[in-house]
């Protein structure tokens, strides 16, 4: 089974950046590592669920970073597939879809990755598995996602890379310090436990952006990115601050074109009513090419995992709470 993928933008490509904001490249040398408390309890495997009800757990691993959980796919029992909510759509890697016998459909799919969008065959998987939970007909797009992530190979990647158009079905959780993820009904309730704030958000071109802003700016969406290792900001507001870059790092993209990225300490950013402080981006210096997207914004994994992260797509809203949780045992 064959794939074209042809972007049908010239903007920003995720392949070819030496790490300007960690989720490019799939290399986190400039993305901080993620906060873990140091009581955190143990990564706990989910109880067992009922057959096609609502929680169903998963444990989460992680490739590169990203949230990874492993999933039933047609007759293979062990499938690794990303969970990434800054992907419109659903993709699956061409040799994936011909070992797991995927059936094509008619009509090719616009997978949105950053500001780029790239046209790819359509296809369907027809029985896939979360933990107990059964799922049938969910569209897919055959597309080789780590060239571009990144111009070197990954043959250890995930085989699915789940977006928007699968987790919107969902309330989803992402619980970071347990390791676990868990798709609830979509009007489900938020979970309860710990300190959490509620952040609305957006949805522009099926992807959730939130509103964030830096000290003395004004407020800008994001991307909410689980599918990114780092936290990119828009170069403007960020050289407002006019902070010292720890390191700077020339990124290429695979045009050739050539681009700085400067990696700083955030004394404080909000997200919604979020405050955050101490945390690490990166933003394209001004020595970069015009080819370069100096006003992308987009908040990663590093930022994310300090939180137990629940998305609800009915209500859009975000709830970000304390990592640990602490329950009353009944």
């Amino acid at each position: 089974m064959k794939s074209i993928t042809k972007p049908t933008s010239k903007a920003l490509r995720l392949a070819g950046f030496s790490c300007s904001l960690g989720l490019i490249s799939l290399h986190s040398s400039l993305c901080q590592a993620p906060v873990v408390p140091k009581k955190a309890p143990p990564p706990s495997v989910p109880s067992p669920q009922n057959e096609g009800i609502l929680p169903a757990s998963a444990v989460m691993q992680k490739w590169r970073t990203l949230p990874v959980v492993y999933v039933s796919i047609n007759s293979s029992l062990l499938e690794r597939v990303t969970l990434d909510t800054g992907l419109n759509k659903n993709l699956v890697l061409p040799d994936a879809a011909a070992r797991l016998n995927l059936s094509l459909t008619k009509e090719n799919v616009k997978a949105v990755f950053l500001d780029s969008a790239y046209d790819a065959p359509g296809a369907v998987i027809e029985r896939m598995r979360f933990s107990n939970f059964p799922i049938l007909n969910t569209p897919v797009a055959l597309a080789n996602v780590p060239a571009f992530l990144s111009t070197k190979p990954h043959p250890d990647a995930p085989a699915g890379w789940l977006g928007t158009q699968f987790l919107s079905n969902y309330q989803v959780t992402f619980d970071f310090i347990r390791n676990v993820v868990t798709l609830s009904k979509p009007d489900a309730p938020f979970p309860k436990g710990g300190d959490a704030t509620i952040v609305p958000f957006v949805l522009v071109g099926e992807r959730p952006f939130v509103k964030v802003s830096l000290p003395g700016s004004k407020p800008f969406l994001a991307l909410l990115d689980t599918g990114s290792p780092g936290t990119l900001l828009p170069a403007d507001e960020t050289e407002k601050l006019k902070l010292k870059p720890i390191r700077v790092d020339v990124v290429t993209q695979n045009s050739g074109k050539l681009g700085k990225a400067a990696l700083v300490l955030i004394p404080k950013m909000n997200i919604g009513k979020l405050e955050c402080k101490g945390g690490r981006a990166v933003y394209l210096t001004s020595e970069s090419a015009p080819e370069f997207d100096r006003k992308l914004s987009v908040i990663g994994m590093d930022f994310l995992s300090r939180y137990r992260v629940t998305i609800n797509y009915v209500r859009k809203q975000i709830q970000f709470a304390s990592p640990i949780v602490e329950e009353k045992q009944p």
